[in-house]
């Protein structure tokens, strides 16, 4: 089993789909996931921010969650935490340094939390 952010992955071949861009695997990828992952995401940061900031009004809150669920910050985490290494490639994204990819990056988060 692998560990990602302190959690232990109970299903593997879920977690492969889920750092395997489509240049790899065409049809065992993260793809669906990250859509998943994406609304999962914005759930859960919408009921926090709404529980953890009762005084303000909802373009605050708006702002707030456009911030939290943003792809720039998602990329960052990403790099940060060393998703990119994890990234499983196909030759021409590898070439073209697939693993730099913001879009990738943030792909990869939300398919992960899915």
């Amino acid at each position: 089993m692998k560990e990602i952010f302190s959690y232990k992955f109970k299903d593997s071949e879920l977690l492969e789909n889920a750092i395997t861009h489509a240049s790899s695997d065409a049809n065992a990828n993260y793809q669906r996931l990250e859509f998943l992952g994406d609304r999962i995401l914005s759930l859960i940061i919408a009921d926090y921010i709404y529980k953890n900031f009762a005084n303000e009004a909802e373009g605050e809150l708006a702002r707030r969650h456009n911030y939290l669920v943003s792809g720039q910050l998602l990329a960052e985490i990403a790099l940060e935490k060393g998703i990119d290494k994890l990234i499983i490639l196909g030759k021409s994204e590898e070439a073209a340094n697939g693993r730099n990819n913001k879009s990738h990056l943030e792909d990869v988060m939300e398919a992960i939390i899915a």
